[in-house]
């Protein structure tokens, strides 16, 4: 060993304020550098205090030798805390060898040298700094660090910080990929809970920094703020570095919670195509539809969600007329089907996960829209099922069809578009549309005078701004203002949206026109009046 320094009053060093002891005093070490110490007096009341400072969080190693029995090395952090203990045993012939680490916060510490036995001894003190991007203090759920999706974080948990929180905030329903990489000695652990503080998943894995654990979870949840824990409750030796990374799938509910009973039930319409989710923290949903009159009435639910789907047809009684259930999973659905002869009243149509979650989608058909020939559970069905409940589209009673793909001439768009705006009726004198072209002009909306042409997509949306908005502006700002609101994508959405990716000089389809009303009633845009 060097040479010797003796840790003594005879230093001139500053007493600990906790020490009773009246010869115990404290020499600085600087990391990086080898002293060689004294302990003196060994009868077990005599200690050495040796204080360092961490500029930054890391990993403390620490490396010597000692020349005597029973050496312990006890670590205080700057509040007088034990953060870390060890034991060696040495001699003069053979001396023991020092060498641990301890992961520890930015701080000042003082390691306590205390033995029955007398002897020299010597340190030296390294550290690795962890530079992680978790921010302190993030040590429970108030102060839990929000997390960003799909971004890698690096964090690090020490001796005297056992436990960091990071909160995810999920504006709609959706499906959180949870994934932890766990570099710590002993073992990781990480933990999801929701707003409440109950645990929603937990999970512990062997880890090291050679083997890391990883625990990967994909959780299904309703919208709301959840925290997740890493190293809640383990033992103060399982400290190390972490990296942890969500990712974040909106789902795509049609309706929002709750609807968790017959109480609660979501009133759906014939031909309407509802998008559920069944998360862990909401694991049922209940819909009412109407019959007006003894039909056969058909209800379809594609069940998208982990292992099973489960559903279920309820009476106004709430007594169960049809159940089932079928293996099922995100990449390989299932559809459960049936028709029955109902009577007029309210039924209940429930869907529910029992531990399997996912999405679904679901309809019921057998009146309204879905008794057209050209009925299909289409990207347009919600929108005409909303057209006809609001009596803006009819469909053609003669042929019984809906046309969804047929172009709309200018005539068919005044119409729908007046009837919701203005409650506008069809001419009882001349031609029927006669009607809705007088309150256009008294209005100010600009029309072409064409009734049984087909309308140009610019026109529709200007004539859509002027309504809702109440401006006459040019087609390029109408245009503009549909995608603002996210009521069209354009063409070809790869292409971006700009004016001539509308095709602004193109034919629309009724399916398209009475698309574009059911999305700014979905907004809350509602027309001028």
């Amino acid at each position: 060993m060097k040479k010797y320094l003796v840790a003594s009053l005879a230093t001139g060093a500053l007493l600990l304020p906790t020490v009773d002891n009246a010869s115990a005093a404290t020499s600085e070490m600087d990391l990086g550098k080898e002293y060689d110490f004294k302990l003196t007096d060994g009868d077990g009341t005599k200690k050495n205090y040796h204080e360092f400072t961490l500029d930054q969080t890391g990993t403390v190693t620490i490396k010597g030798e000692t020349e005597f029995r029973n050496t312990w090395l006890t670590i205080l952090d700057s509040d007088g805390n034990e953060v870390g203990t060890i034991s060696e045993d040495g001699s003069e012939e053979s001396p023991g060898k020092i060498n641990t680490f301890f992961h520890l916060q930015a701080d000042t510490y003082t390691i306590e040298v205390s033995s029955g036995y007398s002897g020299d001894y010597s340190l030296e003190l390294n550290n690795s700094p962890a530079s992680s991007s978790d921010m302190e203090p993030n040590n429970g759920t108030a102060e839990a660090q929000e997390l960003s999706f799909g971004t890698r974080t690096k964090g690090f948990i020490a001796r005297n910080d056992l436990v960091d929180y990071y909160a995810i905030k999920l504006e709609k329903a959706g499906r959180v990929d949870l994934k932890v990489e766990g570099y710590m000695t002993g073992r990781t652990n990480a933990e999801v809970l929701d707003s409440n503080n109950e645990a929603l998943w937990w999970n512990y894995e062997t880890s090291s920094a050679e083997n890391p654990a990883q625990l990967n979870k994909s959780l299904y949840l309703e919208s709301g703020t959840y925290y997740i824990a890493i190293n809640k409750g383990a033992s103060d030796s399982y400290t190390g570095e972490y990296f942890v990374t969500a990712n974040y799938t909106k789902a795509t509910e049609t309706y929002a919670e709750p609807n968790n009973g017959t109480a609660q039930a979501q009133p759906i319409e014939f031909g309407e195509v509802v998008n559920g989710f069944i998360a862990q923290n909401d694991e049922t949903d209940y819909y009412s539809f109407k019959v007006t009159k003894p039909t056969d009435i058909t209800l379809t639910v594609n069940g998208y969600l982990t292992d099973r789907t489960f559903a279920e047809l309820l009476d106004s009684n709430y007594e169960a007329i049809w159940w089932n259930y079928d293996s099922s999973s995100p990449t390989n659905p299932t559809t459960l089907s049936t028709t029955e002869t109902l009577e007029p009243g309210t039924y209940y149509f429930v869907v529910k996960g029992s531990g399997y979650y996912g999405e679904y989608n679901l309809n019921v058909t057998g009146e309204g829209i879905t008794t057209f020939k050209d009925y299909q559970p289409q990207y347009w069905a919600n929108a005409f099922s909303w057209g006809a409940k609001n009596n803006i589209i009819n469909g053609d009673k003669t042929t019984n069809r809906l046309n969804p793909n047929k172009n709309i001439t200018e005539s068919q768009w005044l119409a729908m578009l007046l009837r919701y705006a203005y409650d506008a009726k069809d001419s009882k004198g001349g031609n029927w549309y006669d009607s809705y072209y007088s309150l256009a002009k008294q209005k100010g909306i600009s029309v072409a005078n064409a009734p049984k042409e087909s309308l140009r997509r610019g026109a529709v949306a200007k004539m859509l701004m002027k309504v809702y908005t109440g401006q006459n502006v040019s087609e390029q700002e109408a245009v503009q203002w549909l995608y603002d609101n996210e009521i069209t994508t354009g063409v070809n959405p790869s292409k971006g949206k700009t004016y001539d990716n509308f095709n602004p000089n193109g034919t629309i389809t009724r399916a398209h026109a009475i698309t574009f009303m059911y999305r700014l009633f979905e907004k809350g845009i509602t027309p001028q009046k």
